[in-house]
Order: structure tokens, then C-alpha cells, then sequence
């Protein structure tokens, strides 16, 4: 709610507003209160946003925001610190090892592992703290394994956490009663919220369409 206010503010002064310095000094203020508003917070998005504000505004202390929340250990701040980030084993490392994991630097860090117990407890890491595609490859490798509790338990977080692959899936899971619990109204209510989360997936859309034009009562 404080982003929505906060941006309908900034366009209020930017349409009707008439001294352009003034305008420019209460954008610049507002959006560093946007930055204040979230650092407590260490997320993912954050460090990106002020390395943003500091190549479009010219906001001096965004390197040194970023430095700091890194040492005071927001994972996803050494990250975006870092340009060589992707080819730099060592900043994922650290970037996966701060007290506030950057999910994705352990995802990464998983493709190079090779036992695959550490790879597991990457992956895991890396969707206990917010990555999600991490979430659907671990479900996956379990489901694969016939270990359907943990396939479940990963698919679940990773819908919940907002990934239309894993919601999709718990469609198909619930509409075939692969898991044992067949349930036509669950199979709509993920393969919906798959939809809704991405309309461009294909394989959820058509299997909710097919299972409306099946079940039209489920689909009320």
C-alpha cells in the first residue's frame, strides 16, 4: 500500500507540478524514502532497485546503501555489488552464505555441485529463500524418486511463493490422483492460480480448459 501511495504521489508531481527543479528534488527524496522503506526487509529486488536509482538519478550513496546492507548481511546486496556476479563462484558463495541467503546465488552455486547431497541442500536453501524455480527442481527430482511427500512439500512452497510451474504441476497431481487424493476442485484451483500467475502457460490453460468443459460444476 506504501508503494502504491508513494507512486501515485511521484506522478502527481510529475504531471501537474510546475517548477522542475522542485519536482526533481521531491522525486529524488521520495525514492530514497522508498529505498529506506525496504532495506530492513534484505530483498531480492532491493539491491537492484538502488544500483537503478544510482544509474538513473545520479543518487551518489547507493554503492555505499549496498556495501553496507552486504556487511550487514543482505545476500542479494553483494550480489548486485559484484558486475562479474554470474561467472564469480566466490560472490555466490558469499552471497548464498549471508545471514539473509540470496536464493538464486545458491541455485547457481547447485549447477556446479557435484555430490549431489550438497546439490540437494543448495537447491533447498535457495527456495527456502525465495527462489522458486529452485522449488520445481527439487520437486521434481523427488517426484522422479517416487518420494511424492517431499515432491509435494516443494511443489506446495514453490506455488505459494508465486511459481505458475509448480502450481500447475499440484494441478496435475490432484486431477489424477498420481498421490493418491484425486480431487477435481483443487486440480481447477491450482491449474486457475497457475493461469493466473502466468497466463502464457500453455499446458495449465489447456488443462483447465479441458477440465471445465469435463466437470462444469467444479468450474462455478
Amino acid at each position: 500500500m506504501k508503494n502504491i501511495i508513494l507512486g501515485l504521489f511521484i506522478l502527481s508531481i510529475v504531471l501537474f507540478g510546475k517548477d522542475l527543479k522542485v519536482q526533481d528534488n521531491i522525486i529524488i527524496m521520495m525514492l530514497e524514502k522508498r529505498a529506506e522503506l525496504n532495506v530492513a526487509n534484505c530483498t531480492d529486488n532491493l539491491p537492484w532497485a538502488l544500483h537503478n536509482l544510482e544509474k538513473e538519478i545520479g543518487i551518489k550513496d547507493a554503492s555505499e546503501k549496498l556495501e553496507k546492507l552486504c556487511i550487514d548481511g543482505c545476500g542479494s546486496a553483494c550480489a548486485t555489488l559484484d558486475e562479474n556476479f554470474f561467472n564469480s563462484h566466490a560472490t555466490k558463495e558469499k552471497a548464498c552464505n549471508s545471514k539473509i541467503p540470496y536464493g538464486y546465488a545458491c541455485h547457481s552455486l547447485s549447477w556446479d555441485e557435484k555430490d549431489e547431497t550438497k546439490k540437494l541442500a543448495l537447491k533447498e536453501k535457495a527456495c527456502k529463500f525465495g527462489y522458486t524455480n529452485a522449488c520445481f527442481d527439487l520437486a521434481f527430482v523427488y517426484e522422479s524418486n517416487k518420494n511424492y511427500g517431499y515432491a509435494l512439500k516443494y511443489y506446495v512452497m514453490g506455488c505459494d511463493a508465486g511459481n505458475d510451474s509448480c502450481c500447475g504441476s499440484l494441478g496435475l497431481i490432484y486431477a489424477t490422483g498420481n498421490y493418491g487424493e484425486r480431487s477435481p476442485k483443487k486440480a481447477y484451483e491450482y491449474w486457475s492460480k497457475s493461469v493466473k500467475l502466468n497466463p502464457n502457460n500453455g499446458a495449465s490453460s489447456r488443462n483447465l480448459k479441458a477440465l471445465c468443459n469435463n466437470n462444469p460444476s467444479v468450474c462455478r
